[in-house]
């Protein structure tokens, strides 16, 4: 099999962002520490639940699910759930590209892999060109998120690391997987988001690698 990309993401300032032809986009240092903190605080105290699935066959896992539009599901989350959607709305969005408005949540999940587990390669959503994929990462781990060439061509990618305090951001039809780390959790928060911008056109008309 070929080997992916390794892609730890910048070192810099949270503005300097950095994608790739695919528009796979890795922010570092845009989550403050306080934010950081208070999700540490609230998060590992969350009851979750087991036999989440990233698609039908799937290893069960840990999760949470807040808020799903498609299902009519919508649950209080934490508070730290919708001030860090806010810096993502008001702050990531606009840097990752100017003229990107946020639309409206799609799904609000926590998922939590145990040491071993993975999530399967799966896409978020795949009907839809104006839904993005945006994880934060709760903890480091040695779990990467694996991208795939598309869902009928499974040629690695690119492997970004997940690293505490990350976000990652990516159109929602892309073919991807958390693989399994050696610790004890990789928990990650993760949002579904319509957002109104030219990358919508431009990502998915593009020809990937």
């Amino acid at each position: 099999m070929e080997q992916p990309q390794s892609w730890s993401g910048p070192t810099g300032p949270w503005n300097s962002i950095t994608t790739n032809s695919d528009y796979i986009f890795v922010i570092d240092n845009a989550v403050p520490e306080w934010l950081i903190k208070s999700i540490d605080e609230q998060f590992y105290r969350v009851p979750m639940e087991w036999n989440h699935y990233s698609y039908p066959g799937s290893k069960p896992f840990f999760g949470k699910t807040w808020y799903n539009q498609r299902t009519g599901q919508s649950e209080q989350a934490p508070w730290a759930v919708y001030a860090l959607g806010d810096l993502i709305r008001h702050q990531v969005l606009p840097a990752v590209a100017g003229d990107a408005q946020f639309q409206h949540y799609v799904r609000i999940n926590l998922n939590a892999y145990p040491r071993g587990y993975d999530g399967g390669a799966h896409v978020d959503f795949d009907d839809d060109v104006s839904l993005w994929s945006v994880l934060y990462f709760v903890n480091d781990s040695d779990g990467t998120t694996r991208f795939y060439k598309s869902p009928t061509d499974m040629t690695p990618l690119i492997d970004a690391e997940a690293k505490k305090g990350r976000i990652l951001m990516f159109p929602a039809c892309y073919q991807h997987q958390a693989l399994a780390g050696t610790g004890e959790l990789r928990m990650t928060v993760n949002y579904g988001m319509r957002i109104q911008s030219i990358l919508n056109e431009i990502a998915y008309a593009g020809d990937r690698k």
